[in-house]
């Protein structure tokens, strides 16, 4: 008896010592290491602490706009929840997370200073398309893919046209865009602006109801300017849009995309090969150089003037019906720019259609040089660094997963047609040529704007510009 009384004791505790086949527990513990518990009060108010030893986290923003990722100074509510958070993650993790808004484009200098005295410059900017490229081109930021739990395919980070846009070199993304808290908000370009009051007013078609029915074309585009420009003849100071030249590029650009058309496109050996030349580009420049130089539809805006937004100031003083712009996220709450202004009677919409444009109806829209992104720098720590801000980028207090598209809805658009319009040109919004013709840029559309004015012919203009384009693409 005493032999089996042991016997049993035996077996109880080899039991108690076998690792449970229930994972929830460790599932529990690894939540805790890899950060998974939210801030915001989700499925549970327990909060995991661990200690950093007062790590710095830094984060430099060169975007002016109403409110960026450096809140600090603005009075909104929305940024008093993101102080709230940086706190609470500084508690949570003793660390100190460390904001700032710094010059544009200085991120680039900073960067290369501060890798070579080894200091830390910053873990995140936030800044430029244009600069994004040239960091990536100095081998200055990290991938988002060697960020072992950064999952991509959520929203947290972005979208899947903002990876494949910061895609370069080697087939990995550079860019990346908090998406959850809806700041900065994600802005994209080749968008049109339009008075509706004015369409009205004169009983002419409304484009967001020709959009909305895939019949947004150039055709119908030039229809509509040629009866408006002709129903206010009397006055004429008003014209359809403003005439594209070396500092508001936007209307021609967004033309040639519109059509398939191209700057640059690599040929059958994979290399750059100069493609302005070809039908659809070449058609594109023709209709606009149609409007511009025969129908006398756009409105010039003054060459030396001090002011780079002179073609806002045209839409806002009802000198134009039509704006095309970049880098935009409907409309802005910034008292700073000329489109706070703005009321319900002005709309947001795809720049028509051409031709010749073969994609789905809501991909015209580009990433202009100037659209924003954020980037991790080479003093990314994948561990502590990804840990704050992986807790940092949980939807703010009282929110969700989707809510930042709720907070652009209410903020930025006074239509949620014109939201659902901006969304779809958001998630497919392709890359744009000119990122690889920075320096080249101001010439190019220089001499685009000879050929529309009739100062060259298209021979002499696109030899011009192909020896232009050639000679400054970098890789």
């Amino acid at each position: 008896m005493k032999k089996l009384l042991l016997l049993i004791i035996l077996l109880i505790s080899l039991t108690a010592c076998v690792p449970s086949s229930n994972t929830e527990t460790d599932t529990d513990s690894d939540s805790a290491e890899n950060n998974d518990i939210t801030l915001n009060g989700g499925d549970t108010d327990e909060v995991v602490s661990e200690n950093l030893h007062n790590f710095t986290f830094i984060i430099r923003t060169e975007i002016i706009n109403d409110l960026t990722l450096d809140p600090v100074g603005s009075d909104t509510g929305r940024a008093d929840s993101m102080l709230a958070r940086y706190k609470a993650v500084e508690d949570r993790y003793t660390c100190i997370i460390n904001t700032g808004t710094v010059p544009a484009n200085s991120s680039l200098t900073e960067l290369k200073s501060s890798s070579a005295a080894t200091s830390k410059f910053a873990d995140i900017v936030e800044t430029t398309f244009a600069n994004v490229y040239n960091l990536h081109h100095s081998n200055l930021i990290i991938s988002p893919e060697d960020v072992p739990n950064m999952d991509l395919t959520t929203e947290k980070w972005g979208l899947p046209s903002i990876f494949a846009a910061t895609t370069f070199t080697d087939g990995k993304p550079y860019g990346f865009k908090p998406l959850y808290w809806g700041i900065t908000p994600p802005t994209i370009s080749n968008v049109m602006f339009y008075n509706q009051n004015l369409l009205k007013t004169f009983d002419l078609p409304d484009p967001g109801e020709l959009y909305e029915t895939n019949l947004w074309s150039w055709h119908n585009f030039n229809e509509i300017a040629l009866a408006l420009t002709q129903k206010i003849a009397d006055d004429e100071s008003i014209h359809a849009f403003s005439e594209p030249n070396d500092k508001y590029p936007a209307f021609l650009s967004a033309a040639i995309t519109s059509n398939g058309g191209k700057y640059i496109s690599k040929d059958y050996k994979n290399d750059w090969k100069f493609s302005l030349k070809e039908q659809n580009s070449v058609d594109a420049i023709e209709w606009v150089r149609n409007m511009v130089s025969n129908q006398k539809l756009a409105y010039r805006v003054s060459e030396n003037h001090e002011s780079n937004i002179l073609d806002i100031l045209a839409f806002v003083n009802l000198k134009t019906v039509f704006l095309v712009t970049d880098s935009y996220a409907g409309m802005t709450m910034n008292e700073e720019y000329l489109l706070s202004t703005f009321d319900e009677n002005f709309r947001w919409i795809s720049f028509p259609y051409g031709p010749k444009w073969e994609g789905k109806k809501s991909s015209i829209a580009i990433f202009s040089l100037n659209d924003q992104f954020a980037v991790m720098t080479t003093n990314f720590d994948t561990e502590k660094s990804f840990k704050i801000m992986d807790a940092i980028f949980e939807p703010l207090e009282d929110e969700d997963i989707n809510s930042w598209k709720t907070y652009l809805k209410r903020n930025y658009f006074f239509y949620d047609e014109d939201f659902s319009t901006y969304f779809n040109l958001l998630k497919d919004a392709q890359s744009n040529d000119l990122i690889r013709l920075q320096s080249s840029n101001n010439k190019i559309n220089s001499t685009l704007n000879d050929l529309l004015t009739g100062i060259s012919v298209p021979s002499q203009a696109f030899e011009l510009i192909e020896g232009i384009v050639l000679t400054g693409i970098t890789e």
